[in-house]
């Protein structure tokens, strides 16, 4: 199951733009070495997910420079909710190593978990904020 989740979070990644892509080989390789080291699992995640940020941030500043003033507080909104969506990130953390009979013994799964969960709520930040910047010029293939 872990190797399919992987194959999918992988196969994604190409849809990204340029910018990301050079980014998704380092990540690539970094997932590989996850059967050798799983405590290189979080680093993996956070690491792309801050590169999504990144990126984010980049083309948030694209838009709040672009669009009007008055769409602008629904654009900062959208951001703020990306910050609360990041919560339910330290609750599975709590969840997997805290929570229950049956808690995992080792954090370093939970630490991956969260760390998947961080990664996939700033990819599809990142997406959404393309796709808010292709709209008006219809610039973008995805």
């Amino acid at each position: 199951m872990r190797h399919i989740k992987i194959v999918f979070i992988i196969s994604g990644l190409f849809v990204s733009s340029l910018g990301i892509a050079k980014d998704s080989i380092a990540f690539q390789k970094c997932i590989k070495q996850l059967g050798a080291s799983a405590s290189l699992g979080p680093s993996c995640y956070i690491d792309e997910a801050n590169r999504y940020k990144a990126e984010s941030d980049k083309i948030f500043k694209k838009l709040s420079a672009q669009i009007p003033k008055k769409d602008k507080n629904s654009l900062t909104l959208y951001r703020s909710s990306i910050v609360n969506q990041l919560k339910i990130c330290d609750l599975q953390y709590s969840a997997y190593y805290q929570w229950g009979k049956d808690k995992i013994s080792n954090a370093t799964v939970a630490d991956i978990m969260a760390g998947e969960c961080i990664y996939q709520i700033r990819k599809n930040e990142y997406r959404d904020m393309k796709n808010l910047l292709c709209i008006p010029n219809d610039s973008c293939n995805n």
